[in-house]
């Protein structure tokens, strides 16, 4: 069964693509190797932050599964949609 743990790091790590892919298309245009290093130092903080997150580690029922996972997949369909990503 999945924790509130598990999702939040997975859900970090297309939150470190879609600011940095922001980032490179509006703020600064980074390289490639610039971009993989940063979202890779972004998604380890996301994790270490996760990790010191007391009483996360509860685990989903299946309804809360599925109800989370879809809202995460339409949030990151309409946040590249938004931003033109």
């Amino acid at each position: 069964m999945q924790t509130y743990s598990t999702f939040f790091k997975a859900l970090s790590v297309p939150f470190s693509v879609i600011s940095l892919r922001w980032i490179d298309q509006y703020v600064y245009d980074l390289s490639t190797l610039e971009g993989g290093i940063l979202a890779g130092c972004l998604v380890s903080i996301s994790y270490f932050l996760i990790e010191r997150i007391p009483g996360i580690e509860r685990e989903l029922n299946k309804k809360m599964d599925v109800i989370l996972s879809l809202i995460v997949f339409f949030s990151i369909f309409a946040a590249f949609k938004a931003f033109a990503l």
